[in-house]
């Protein structure tokens, strides 16, 4: 039976050809959740926001806070009359991003294109009070493309303006005292451009502490992937090389990644490559992994095109294990004709197990094999195609979903002792899917009546909880570095 996962044709819906000059959002996500305190008598304040009717504009956005976990939730007035019309006006402002660091600290801040000038509104006592801060920037500066705070005074602020097809001029601010001045770093040279380059219409930021930051840009025109770090606090950017997978030449990268560390030395960081071949699209996540704090990156599993082989590096061996696709039966006597089918491959922490995620001609669905013998097992005979698979960070445990036509599922797979769990949700489609670092709980979009909630999943007890309301075109920039697990 044909399944239709709602969540994963949208995401389809933002991949374009490679080279056609297609336009990429640089929207953030306008439904992320925001807690960082460590503080244990703040552990349940949490911070979400929308707009009214889609329209990214001040005066629809729309601040919440909780007190309770998520379990109910205050709306927060917004002073926005302690600025004039022409400053917020949709005219002149392509996007508002809010952004809190903790139980305290917010600010929701946009660039008004006619004057090119940062305008912010912050609060420092949980949204009790708000001020207005402004700064001119340099001319030409379009929109927020990121902006981030470590401490209560120290952030950065990513923002582009739009150049050719598929390029855009990028400049990196930084501010030491919570937005009041922003300096200009040098990341994008004022008259050259020779630092982050002009390709890529989609850029990414994350700061790890005060000195610690990474850039991440789409590359629309190449499988060259665009990744940059400084360990000085912006002041100085260096290139991260970052390998192409062999079979990966012809592709393209048409959204931004930057790197999730669980700790100094070890991380992740995923890349979507992309191409159309035939006029078929192909989209391929790779993961890289990094056990020496970013400095070098390797592909744990990768394919080759021309031999449909999955080729797996062990990092506990320094090993590497082939695979032949074509040895495997995906589902109903379908066997892999193309490494174009594959659509995602990741390994289990421990290097023991191997998901593959297949897009079939009417159908998608997974198998694992286990490294040692080859084996594998189809999902496929139990749950009628398994969708999205991702493994725990710290055990051999699989967060699926599956599900039909009108009838979505959460599932856990225990490879190692070959036993499934499901839980059961009250939606037609479930889409994404994500582990909290400590493995002890997931959370999944979930579709019901074309609405879309953020929710999570408390695997001690079993508890499924709704976080938040999700609009269409925030999905694709969901990630687990945008959730707040309790």
């Amino acid at each position: 039976m044909k399944r239709f996962l709602a969540g994963l044709l949208i995401l389809a819906l933002f991949l374009t050809g490679c080279g056609i000059g297609a336009k990429q959002s640089n929207t953030i996500s306008q439904n992320t959740i925001s807690n960082s305190s460590s503080k244990a008598n703040e552990s349940d304040f949490m911070w979400k926001w929308s707009f009214k009717n889609n329209h990214k504009t001040l005066e629809n956005l729309q601040i919440f806070k909780s007190l309770d976990g998520g379990n109910s939730w205050i709306e927060i007035n917004l002073p926005i009359d302690i600025f004039s019309k022409d400053v917020y006006s949709n005219v002149y402002v392509e996007n508002v991003v809010p952004y809190f660091l903790d139980s305290n600290n917010g600010w929701i801040s946009w660039i008004n294109n006619n004057n090119t000038a940062l305008h912010i509104l912050k609060t420092t006592d949980g949204g009790k009070t708000w001020s207005k801060l402004s700064y001119k920037l340099p001319q030409f500066t379009q929109s927020i493309s990121k902006i981030q705070f470590v401490t209560p005074n120290t952030g950065w602020l990513l923002a582009v303006s739009d150049g050719a097809a598929e390029q855009q001029i990028k400049y990196l601010f930084r501010t030491n005292d919570g937005g009041k001045t922003w300096e200009k770093i040098n990341v994008t040279s004022s008259d050259s451009y020779s630092g982050l380059p002009l390709v890529g219409t989609s850029t990414d930021m994350i700061f790890y502490g005060v000195d610690n930051g990474w850039v991440g840009v789409s590359n629309p025109i190449s499988a060259d992937v665009i990744l940059y770090k400084t360990m000085d606090g912006g002041n100085t950017w260096s290139k991260v090389s970052v390998p192409t997978p062999q079979g990966y030449e012809k592709y393209c990268i048409v959204s931004a990644s930057v790197p999730v560390f669980k700790d100094d030395k070890n991380g992740t960081l995923n890349v979507d490559f992309y191409r159309t071949n035939n006029g078929k699209p192909e989209n391929h996540t790779v993961t890289y992994v990094t056990n020496d704090g970013g400095n070098t990156w390797s592909t744990n599993v990768y394919a080759y095109d021309e031999n449909k082989h999955i080729f797996v590096k062990l990092n506990t061996k320094g090993e590497i294990k082939k695979f032949n696709l074509t040895d495997y039966v995906i589902m109903k006597d379908y066997k892999i004709t193309s490494i174009a089918d594959v659509k995602s491959v990741s390994l289990s922490y421990d290097n023991k197990f191997i998901y593959v995620n297949f897009t079939l001609p009417e159908d998608t669905d997974s198998i694992i094999i286990n490294v040692n013998d080859g084996k594998f097992i189809k999902f496929g005979d139990r749950y009628g195609g398994v969708t999205n698979g991702v493994w725990s960070p710290n055990h051999d445990e699989l967060a699926f979903t599956s599900g039909t036509i009108g009838k979505g599922g959460v599932y856990l797979y225990d490879a190692e002792n070959n036993v499934y769990k499901n839980f059961h949700v009250p939606y037609i489609n479930v889409a994404k899917i994500f582990w909290n670092s400590d493995g002890d709980r997931i959370a999944f979009i979930g579709e019901k009546n074309s609405d879309f909630e953020l929710c999570t999943i408390d695997l001690k007890n079993g508890k499924y909880s709704v976080i938040n309301k999700l609009n269409p075109e925030d999905i694709k920039s969901l990630s687990e570095k945008s959730i707040i697990w309790k």
